[in-house]
């Protein structure tokens, strides 16, 4: 499925003799999705002609060479969706605005996010058996709380609690619900690493969520003003966005510029820009 990611809308004129009578249709190109198209004669001149036209674009698809010269692409699409009904001496396009469908971006975003965490974790299983996160789903919570293991901690772990490295007999993908030695609650537990994305509470599937529809908006924003997007960039900006939102890890080893991190890390963001391109 490709998703056209891009608005652009167009007034244009033509110099022409019309040889048809059929209306210019609204349909699909081999690189574009005409939604809306018109044009009518001047009043003085019939052999001149004015027009609009709104098209979504996919992203996948270069502007001429290395060109974000928006008015030439759409001219030669014009042209090969014209010239049917009309014999064009000239075609000036003008007024073009371009902009990111943002209900493109939310909807690939959706389909992707399933991608993300299986190819997540496919690439971690080497450093996680498990990976157990809090979850604040009450939905989910409701219905793990039939299936989870209660754990209750002794003093000493929870001075140094770490979720994963807890020693307990559990089945991979079990949920844990975790109380401090005097019974008071403390989190409710997903293992990431062995549940598939339909089985995350809906906070971690939001998560993949927000990491394709932040990649996705980098490369269409890339394409818009560049006429291209290169994966070295957008996987710097994927990991300044991850930044800013787990503040957390700013005095991590993740905490440091993308030129800096290690390979593996590096390549964790490419990951995800590299997933979300499949589909544009």
């Amino acid at each position: 499925m490709s998703f056209y990611l891009i608005n652009l809308n167009a007034e244009f004129n033509i110099h022409a003799n019309q040889i048809s009578d059929a209306d210019v249709a609204v349909r699909e190109t081999d690189d574009a999705l005409i939604t809306d198209i018109s044009v009518s004669p001047s009043e003085d001149n019939p052999s001149l002609l004015f027009g609009s036209v709104e098209l979504k674009l996919p992203v996948g698809l270069p502007v001429g060479a290395e060109s974000s010269d928006w008015s030439a692409r759409v001219k030669d699409l014009l042209a090969g969706v014209l010239d049917s009904s009309f014999e064009i001496q000239e075609l000036e396009v003008s007024k073009v605005s371009v902009s990111v469908d943002q209900q493109a971006v939310q909807e690939l975003a959706e389909q992707v996010a399933a991608d993300l965490h299986a190819a997540w974790q496919n690439e971690n299983r080497d450093a996680y058996q498990v990976r157990r996160k809090a979850t604040s789903d009450e939905a989910w919570m409701e219905k793990a709380l039939e299936r989870a293991e209660v754990v209750r901690l002794t003093a000493q772990q929870v001075d140094d609690f770490n979720a994963d490295s807890l020693q307990l007999d559990l089945q991979p993908g079990q949920a844990i619900i975790v109380f401090s030695p005097e019974g008071e609650k403390l989190g409710v537990y997903v293992d990431i690493m062995n549940t598939p994305y339909e089985g995350l509470p809906q906070d971690w599937q939001e998560a993949n969520q927000v990491s394709a529809q932040g990649a996705a908006q980098l490369i269409a924003d890339s394409i818009i003003e560049n006429g291209l997007w290169d994966m070295e960039v957008i996987a710097e900006k994927i990991h300044e966005q991850w930044l800013e939102a787990n503040p957390w890890a700013a005095d991590s080893d993740q905490g440091k510029d993308f030129a800096e991190l290690s390979a593996e890390d590096q390549e964790r963001d490419r990951s995800v820009a590299r997933v979300v391109s499949k589909y544009l």
